[in-house]
């Protein structure tokens, strides 16, 4: 009995010496986790708290974006107004030259009256016939884009 007893304390000597435990071993192994955890959970929460700003940043410039597309759409449709006027003044332009060429003739065949003042309005009135219609660059003041009345 003597040599169970000797193996018995040899048994226990031996694992005191051994180096640790498993489930101490296991136990590190967990704290370790939980630590790389917390720091990956302290990332993502400053991560979100960019991505609120961001988000309350894009917010506000969509917001301004539909008030610049507002504003666009009631351009455009102000320039529609526009050219559809340009047009019709267009169109009056001709009709004044048409009238300018037969006030001409009409003074010409009977010059007594003197409804043309001089040979400047019968040389306007050639041209704005002869000129075909340009768009009218905006702010010039011109109704067909040569300046001339």
């Amino acid at each position: 009995m003597g040599g169970v007893r000797a193996m018995a304390a040899l048994a226990v000597v031996g694992l005191g010496v051994m180096p640790g435990c498993i489930v101490q071993d296991i136990h590190d192994r967990l704290e370790e986790t939980s630590l790389e955890m917390a720091d990956a959970n302290r990332n993502l929460e400053a991560v979100s708290a960019q991505l609120a700003t961001t988000q309350a940043m894009l917010d506000v410039r969509l917001a301004q974006i539909d008030v610049t597309n507002e504003r666009l759409r009631e351009t455009l449709g102000r320039l529609e107004r526009l050219e559809s006027i340009e047009a019709s003044l267009h169109a009056l332009d001709l009709h004044l030259a048409s009238l300018r060429r037969t006030l001409s003739n009409i003074d010409s065949a009977i010059p007594f009256l003197g409804i043309v003042d001089s040979a400047t309005d019968e040389e306007t009135a050639e041209e704005a016939a002869e000129e075909p219609a340009t768009p009218t660059p905006p702010g010039s003041g011109a109704p067909n884009g040569s300046g001339a009345p």
